[in-house]
């Protein structure tokens, strides 16, 4: 049975040692595991990114950024949202 990709955006050199180090390993049990990284990139980019991984991988995505001067997660969230119009949080 093949296993199901799953894409990690991630933001930066940081958090790709994380993953790489800790998450991934968990995650290959289950997922095959693709790390992308976006700070560079344009919006544009980053949603033409997701997309193709949603509709034509099939895959799943986990979006990491760092929370950064906003005052809440919650916060950061929105933000994130309106800059890039794929990332879709309804869980489906």
């Amino acid at each position: 049975m093949q296993r199901k990709r799953l894409c990690i955006l991630i933001e930066g050199d940081g958090d790709k040692e994380l993953f790489v180090r800790i998450l991934k390993p968990i995650l290959d049990r289950k997922y095959s595991v693709v790390l992308w990284k976006y700070a560079e990139k344009k919006n544009e980019e980053i949603n033409e990114y997701l997309n193709n991984e949603k509709y034509k991988q099939n895959a799943d995505y986990i979006f990491v950024t760092d929370r950064d001067k906003s005052p809440c997660v919650s916060g950061k969230k929105r933000e994130k949202q309106r800059e890039i119009e794929s990332i879709d949080d309804s869980g489906k």
